[in-house]
Order: structure tokens, then sequence, then C-alpha cells
């Protein structure tokens, strides 16, 4: 179930959006540095809870869930990474993915309040906000 919420979450965000899309790592140049341009890096943490919504039911991988990933939108500047994380939001918020045998719920932001941050660990710094999405996934 993990795997296929990703493939499709991955998918909806590379079909439409500007910045390029990574899984979980930020892109390299041939060299091994790290690119220093606007794009996005999206982490999946799995589903926050699997839950029957019964006491005596037993918990299973195909249990309804609320699925997270973690957009990390970057830029060369506070600005650039504000303009990919605003790309990020209009292409995710209120989705309804397509994942085989789930119907899943609208994405939602969990919101968090988090401010720009600079990555110090570069020359020149990256920008950089994360954000949190919801996918509420249930059996089709």
């Amino acid at each position: 179930m993990r795997a296929a919420h990703v493939e499709a979450f991955m998918a909806w965000l590379q079909a439409g959006i500007a910045p390029d899309v990574h899984d979980s790592d930020a892109p390299l140049t041939a060299d091994g540095q790290v690119v220093h341009g606007s794009y996005v890096i999206v982490f999946d943490t799995g589903p926050d809870s699997l839950d029957e919504g019964r006491v005596t039911a037993s918990q299973q991988v195909s249990s309804p869930g609320n699925y997270r990933f973690v957009t990390r939108s970057v830029g060369v500047d506070p600005f650039a990474a504000r303009r990919v994380r605003d790309a990020v939001a209009a292409r995710l918020t209120g989705v309804r993915l397509e994942v085989a045998g789930r119907v899943c719920q609208p994405i939602y932001l969990d919101p968090s309040n988090a401010p720009v941050k600079r990555d110090t660990s570069l020359l020149p710094p990256l920008y950089f906000i994360e954000d949190d999405w919801i996918v509420p996934s249930d059996r089709a």
C-alpha cells in the first residue's frame, strides 16, 4: 500500500509542477554537488495510522489510513523557495489521488507554520520550506 501511495503522489506532482520533483534526496551535479536551483524533494513517512475503527479489529496493511508526505520546497533565495512552495500547494491541495483498490479523500496540508529556513551547510546557501501533506485512504 505504501509504495502505491508514493507512486501516485510523486506522479501527480511531477505531471503538473514546473520545479523538478525528487524522491527523498536533492539532485546532484555531475561532480556530486547539490544543485543550486528551484526544486521539490518529497519524503514519505508512511501512514500515520492504520485503523479499522473497531476495537476488536486487527490492524492490516490494507486498513484505512492517513498517509503523510513531507515536501521540501527549495530555492536559491527565500522568495524562490516560497514560489516553489506555492506551486506545490496549488498542485496538491484538495486533490484526490487515484490508487488502485483505494478511495482517497482530498489531500490536505497539516499546518505547521514552517518558516523559510537557510541551509548553511552549502555554499552558497539554499533556502527551503517543509510542509506535511496528508492523504486519507480507505479500501475501495
